[in-house]
């Protein structure tokens, strides 16, 4: 169902067949997501341990890769930065609502409108009925954590696609675990799309390394630009090649730099 809604045929997912190669780091451009890629997905989004050493590892491949590095996540720019205070790349929120590049940080119009306030407090006032819930707001929308009550799927479903139908401009994002309403025209590909055209990243192979649903239109993208995408566990994907956790990512990165 998730797949029909973000537009893929159902022979558009593959069964990935070969491990990832190393790393090209004089070519490629290096598109991360976070949770679960980098880091282990935790019960709930503030209970995350990011490795000690992730910060050096971060630091070594901006530099390798001439600064054609970014971190692409469904958290926040602010929470990125919370978590990974002295990373040097480009930081890309919010599914590609929000990005922080060059020192400066550019947001979608929705950020903090009367509308996301609108959506969140509907969110919070329906999950406060369904213990267990967790709810994230976020300055470009807002999520529903159902992992520690998975009994509460179907009713959160039905009423986010609700939400949906009444709020043209949010689009539903289905994720590990958890519903989000966000901007209906921002999304990982694009954002890479939209970085992939700079300066300092355009001729390079395009490269994503993602787990998640919300990871799927990203990976494509690269695919169908002459790059390589890397899926992260044993879910479908489009992706071609495919690795088992976070760690192992990790490792073929540390072998990348090697």
């Amino acid at each position: 169902m998730y797949y029909e809604m973000i537009g893929f045929a159902p022979n558009s997912l593959s069964e990935p067949t070969s491990a990832p190669p190393l790393l090209d780091l004089d070519q490629d451009a290096l598109f991360l997501d976070f949770d679960g890629t980098l880091i282990d997905l935790a019960p709930s989004p503030q209970a995350i341990e990011v490795p000690d050493d992730l910060h050096r590892l971060l630091a070594r491949l901006h530099t390798q890769l001439g600064g054609r590095l970014a971190l692409v996540s469904g958290r926040s720019v602010a929470d990125l930065q919370k978590h990974l205070p002295s990373f040097p790349g480009i930081l890309v929120g919010g599914h590609g609502a929000e990005t922080r590049q060059a020192g400066r940080l550019h947001r979608h119009p929705l950020a903090d409108s009367a509308l996301i306030a609108r959506v969140q407090f509907l969110v919070e006032e329906f999950t406060g009925l369904h213990p267990g819930v967790e709810v994230e707001r976020k300055p470009t929308g807002v999520v529903a954590h159902y992992r520690q009550a998975p009994e509460a799927q179907q009713t959160l479903y039905k009423f986010f696609e609700t939400l949906t139908d009444s709020h043209r401009d949010l689009h539903l994002q289905m994720a590990h675990c958890a519903y989000e309403l966000r901007p209906a025209d921002a999304g990982k590909d694009r954002a890479v799309a939209r970085v992939m055209d700079g300066k300092v990243f355009k001729g390079a192979r395009p490269v994503f390394i993602g787990d998640d649903l919300t990871d799927e239109p990203a990976l494509m993208w690269c695919q169908d630009h002459d790059g390589l995408a890397i899926k992260v566990g044993d879910a479908a994907t489009c992706a071609t090649c495919r690795v088992d956790t976070p760690q192992d990512v990790r490792s073929l990165l540390e072998r990348s730099l090697a």
